[in-house]
């Protein structure tokens, strides 16, 4: 156990960090009679020390502690509960409906009510977690909407740092994630869609204006040490370069090359035709951008698209997912997320409709 703190007497409410193989994981906890267990982590009788998320009363309680500002003192630490400046708050959080998200996802959601979603990443890193720094920037500093905006968050200071341990955001009414809707919209066109006027390539037009939305409010504020944008320098597309040279040497992708005539190359060939590739990226900058971005981080809405989840990919260290990089990395993302829509769809086919 490396701290815990007292949300709640009553139940009680407990906010527990433990220490695991060398990983720190966000554990609320609270007690629970058999008739109402949700994850069992230890049981005394009747009743059972369970995942406090499954417990409607403790979103609640975070979320009149966030509108309180208040800070829980743990034994070697403090959990703060912080808010958005100006933020509208329920006048009685005790009257909202709370139920945990129970959907595929890495982090732990809850909802509250119809407006709110109070999202846990489990497994905090030391430092400012990226889904909350850029979801404040976005919220606080630009206006760009087409993201759900910070409502507050709560973090925690101890030995070890700063660790950003949930966001309270606004909930955004959508018809599922732009991975299932575009997977729905091919299935329905059949074997192919034409270069032509099609609705579905209409909402890709529509998504790369919002993704170019996203990248013109990141790069928006020069003021902002974090946020401010960079050229591009030599030594980034050298890194660049020797990272992409080092994955395109995997044997996977050399597997795949060898079928192909004058792609495949050795190791001196394929870093130099990746360097001619990006080397232009010098005449660019480099800002924040999303770091994860595919179809599974938007959310189809009747009008057009959200993008969600900035916490990056999540097994890289906290630093790299905070570091600049060229726009461009997201585009490439989400034009592969399409690519293997396509694909995933095609292998539904009998093999010999597939192209």
């Amino acid at each position: 156990v490396a701290d815990w703190g007292v949300l709640d007497a009553d139940g009680p409410l407990l906010l527990l960090l433990l220490d695991v193989d060398d990983d720190r994981y966000y554990v609320p906890v609270t007690v629970a009679t058999s008739a109402s267990l949700g994850d069992v982590i230890a049981r005394s009788g009747d009743d059972a020390v369970v995942d406090a998320h499954d417990d409607p009363r403790f979103a609640r309680r975070a979320l009149a502690a966030m509108a309180a500002g208040r800070d829980v003192a743990g034994q070697a630490g403090r959990f703060g509960f912080r808010a958005t400046p100006g933020w509208g708050f329920p006048p009685d959080p005790d009257r909202v409906p709370a139920e945990r998200h129970r959907g595929e996802q890495s982090n732990t959601s809850v909802m509250l009510g119809t407006r709110l979603v109070l999202k846990s990443p489990r497994r905090p890193q030391p430092g400012l977690n990226p889904d909350l720094e850029i979801a404040r920037f976005l919220t606080t500093r630009t206006a760009f909407r087409e993201v759900p905006r910070l409502a507050g968050w709560v973090e925690y200071e101890g030995r070890g740092g700063t660790f950003s341990l949930a966001v309270l955001q606004e909930f955004v009414p959508n018809q599922g994630d732009g991975w299932k809707h575009v997977l729905a919209a091919l299935r329905q066109r059949g074997a192919a869609i034409e270069r032509a006027s099609d609705p579905l390539l209409d909402e890709v037009q529509r998504l790369g204006a919002t993704t170019g939305g996203l990248h013109a409010a990141l790069a928006s504020d020069p003021s902002a040490a974090e946020f401010a944008p960079e050229p591009v320098t030599r030594a980034d597309v050298e890194r660049w370069t020797d990272d992409i040279a080092r994955h395109l040497g995997g044997d996977d992708i050399q597997r795949l090359l060898r079928d192909r005539p004058g792609r495949a190359a050795g190791a001196e060939g394929r870093r130099a035709r990746v360097l001619a590739a990006l080397s232009p990226l010098t005449a660019t900058v480099k800002i924040r951008v999303h770091g994860d971005y595919h179809l599974g981080q938007v959310l189809k809405t009747t009008d057009g698209f959200v993008i969600i989840d900035f916490e990056g990919d999540p097994p890289r260290p906290l630093p790299d997912r905070r570091r600049r990089q060229a726009a461009l990395r997201d585009v490439a993302g989400m034009l592969r997320s399409l690519d293997y829509a396509a694909h995933a769809v095609g292998r539904e086919a009998p093999e010999g409709e597939r192209a």
